[in-house]
């Protein structure tokens, strides 16, 4: 017997659940036990001398009833009711149906709504393993089962469960997986192994960039504008169903013609090499991505979507950086209000890894237009010193000089390339007062034309405004851009405790970025590769 101790004038209520056996009686058997009185005379006054018990008519009884419930749409049906006449009826029009997704228990025959599977642990835990499972055999590239995976999982399925709000954790989760391992992981995979290879055409068009110019600098950093290296093209193709390699899971005979077979098989591997990822509508997606990420800056949302990469064009861009930053890239930015970029709001560590991933990739952009401005400068400029050489060295053939002192003049065109670059471009600008001997004058002297100087001084002194460096530290609107990031990533490791490993490398690897410019274009110049085209 349990004891409960109660506090002075409490009153007690009791009640007793069971579950009837029959749905049509329910009789009450108040009983009652030796040396005590019924339970009725303990509960009804007006019965408390009677010896026999009964049920009086006050006596009242609450019936549970068991109650289904189902989830309400998010949306209600916009229907149009017409009543046509009294023989025809009435006409009802619904403009916009609204969608569900609806999952089949084939062992109860029963479906229910997606939405509805965070009440079923059971069913959520099996689909979301079933999700990782189709993820783990479309990965490496294995685009033959992607295309079959398609088939259970088409594009409308994967929209829906991407755009759907109310779509529990784990299935939003697996979705979002499936989604990159089935249409995205090839190409990104793809754009990865190539984000530090720099293929650059030595075309008209790069001829033109200069990311280092003053008079093009605007707001946002150089990262507008078309790349001219040689980059990974996102392309697909529809859904297939069928492959030419499903004669081979047949027996073979003992004896077969192993050439033909041999042939088959080179032919069926041929095609399958060629084969492409599963088609989706990138253009509504990157769309939804786009959205989704203004919505969560908007609202502060702690959901962060990755960027489609390869399909982002300057306007969406700009659009980021806005959402960054409004404060530095908006100019319709208006002080005091409440409108607040992704580095003035609290995020979680998972979005701040995305931010930073967004961050690094900018500057992977910036780097690739530097390096490409770099080689176009470079190619103008190689061009016409090679011209210039020719013409003094056309100029010393053609003039009557001692034979000591023409091979004095011709020494620059009889040694190695390498020292003729570090003689040429040892130009020094000239001060007013020299006082050098005639063996200094003529080591510093350089051969280089004046004009050439002149040009390759600008083209450094643009270098370092636009990495701001030396004397260019002050007013220079580039310290606005990476101060941005400099005080984010300061705030966020002076504010709460870190916990992720992840984000601390990536968090001192950007900050790293900021100050290491011009290291970075001396690292990445042994893996630049210009290629000449011929039409």
């Amino acid at each position: 017997m349990e004891e409960f101790q109660l506090e002075p004038g409490a009153m007690l209520f009791p009640a007793a659940f069971f579950t009837p056996t029959a749905t049509e009686i329910l009789q009450f058997e108040l009983g009652r036990i030796k040396y005590t009185f019924p339970i009725s005379a303990a509960m009804f006054k007006s019965c408390h001398k009677s010896l026999v018990p009964f049920c009086p008519p006050r006596l009242t009884v609450e019936c549970l009833d068991p109650v289904h419930w189902a989830r309400v749409p998010n949306e209600t049906l916009r229907t149009t009711s017409l009543k046509l006449s009294d023989i025809r009826g009435w006409s009802v029009l619904c403009d916009d149906p609204v969608r569900i997704m609806a999952v089949y228990v084939p062992e109860k025959d029963e479906s229910f709504d997606i939405l509805e599977m965070i009440e079923k642990p059971v069913y959520l835990d099996f689909h979301r393993q079933t999700l990782n499972l189709y993820c783990k055999l479309a990965s490496h590239g294995n685009l033959k089962v992607a295309h079959v995976l398609c088939g259970h999982v088409d594009e409308d399925q994967i929209m829906y469960a991407v755009k759907s709000h109310y779509l529990s954790g784990p299935m939003r989760q697996g979705y979002h997986d499936l989604l990159i391992a089935i249409h995205l992981q090839s190409h990104a995979s793809a754009r990865q192994s190539m984000s530090k290879e720099y293929v650059i055409p030595l075309c008209d068009q790069l001829r033109n960039e200069n990311v280092f110019d003053p008079d093009t600098e605007t707001r946002f950093p150089q990262i507008m504008g078309d790349t001219y290296s040689m980059l990974p093209v996102m392309v697909a193709e529809p859904v297939k169903s069928h492959f030419t390699r499903e004669e081979e899971m047949k027996l073979l005979p003992p004896a077969i013609n192993f050439d033909a077979l041999k042939a088959h098989v080179m032919a069926a591997m041929e095609k399958e090499m060629k084969l492409l990822p599963p088609a989706i509508n990138f253009d509504a997606l990157k769309a939804h991505v786009m959205a989704a990420m203004e919505s969560a800056t908007r609202h502060a949302v702690m959901n962060c979507r990755d960027l489609i990469g390869g399909l982002i064009d300057d306007t969406e861009l700009e659009a980021i950086l806005k959402l960054i930053h409004p404060v530095a890239f908006d100019p319709n930015y208006e002080p005091g209000t409440t409108n607040k970029g992704l580095t003035e709001v609290e995020l979680s560590e998972n979005v701040k890894i995305q931010l930073v991933n967004i961050i690094d990739h900018l500057c992977d952009i910036q780097l690739r237009h530097r390096i490409e401005s770099l080689i176009g400068f470079s190619e103008t400029f190689v061009a016409e010193l090679q011209q210039d050489q020719c013409k003094r060295y056309m100029e010393i053939k053609q003039t009557d000089m001692p034979p000591a002192e023409a091979a004095k003049k011709t020494k620059e065109f009889r040694c190695p390339p390498k020292e003729q670059m570090f003689r040429l471009l040892k130009c020094k600008v000239k001060e007013e007062e020299t006082d050098l001997l005639d063996d200094d004058v003529e080591y510093d002297q350089c051969p280089m034309a004046e004009n050439l100087q002149e040009q390759l001084r600008d083209m450094v002194i643009n270098m370092l405004r636009e990495w701001a460096l030396g004397d260019f530290i002050e007013n220079n609107e580039l310290i606005r851009k990476i101060d941005m990031v400099i005080n984010m990533l300061r705030e966020w490791a002076l504010g709460d405790f870190i916990e992720n490993n992840e984000l601390i490398r990536k968090m001192f690897h950007l900050l790293l970025r900021q100050y290491s410019g011009v290291r970075e274009v001396i690292f990445f110049q042994p893996l630049i590769m210009a290629i000449k085209i011929l039409f």
